[in-house]
């Protein structure tokens, strides 16, 4: 009896662990342009320490304005900027959501930057953007050279943007995570162009949820 007791238990601990609902990577297509450790990203946070961040810009399908699609339900909590300065947007996620840098379910933050203002104006603070809506396109306020997303994830106590000893604006947050700490990859919602070998985790959402083993997106995707 007290063995049967301890296997239900394991399976129940098991279960509960894969009803935890995994951030998964907010595009359909992935085509990183830019790590956080190249060009004028590097600026942001190397070779100093004061106020940093990890950016990176996602460009998603080539040509027109691609949208941000979430697989998670987030919330605005703030929007700023100018056509000069670049439109943002930071969002955060309603729920807890399991990411792989950690165990435990954290809050997630986003900020999406080079909005253009026909999207930008319509959105409000407060509102929920829900999992699927295509709301927040691609854009190139900021002087950016071509529609693309610059993106930041982030966990922990937002300290504000601010700037770094580099003279670069950044949105500072206790921890800030690279891609591939913040998202795992479903491959069935995700086409990967480029991932400029971010080594992600990818996963069938259904399979993750019945406990199956998640798989490793190879270097030769990037």
């Amino acid at each position: 009896m007290m063995i049967l007791e301890n296997l239900l238990t394991k399976v129940n601990n098991i279960m509960s662990v894969n009803r935890k609902e995994v951030a998964l990577y907010p595009f359909e297509y992935m085509r990183i342009t830019q790590r956080h450790d190249e060009g004028n990203h590097l600026a942001h946070w190397k070779p100093t320490t004061n106020y940093s961040d990890k950016p990176w810009d996602e460009a998603c399908q080539d040509g027109g304005r691609s949208y941000f699609v979430p697989q998670n339900d987030f919330k605005v909590e703030e929007k700023f900027g100018s056509q000069s300065s670049g439109y943002s947007v930071r969002l955060a996620s309603v729920n807890k959501l399991k990411m792989p840098y950690k165990d435990e379910p954290d809050i997630l933050y986003l900020t999406l930057t080079h909005l253009n203002n026909d999207d930008y104006s319509k959105i409000q603070v407060g509102q929920i953007i829900h999992k699927g809506d295509k709301i927040i396109r691609e854009g190139t306020s900021g002087q950016a050279s071509g529609n693309h997303f610059h993106v930041t994830a982030n966990t922990g106590k937002y300290y504000g943007c601010k700037q770094n000893s580099n003279g670069k604006w950044v949105f500072c947050y206790k921890k800030s995570l690279l891609p591939n700490e913040a998202f795992y990859v479903d491959t069935t919602k995700t086409i990967i162009i480029n991932a400029k070998k971010y080594d992600f985790i990818g996963v069938n959402y259904k399979k993750y949820m019945q406990g199956k083993e998640v798989i490793k997106i190879n270097d030769y995707l990037s």
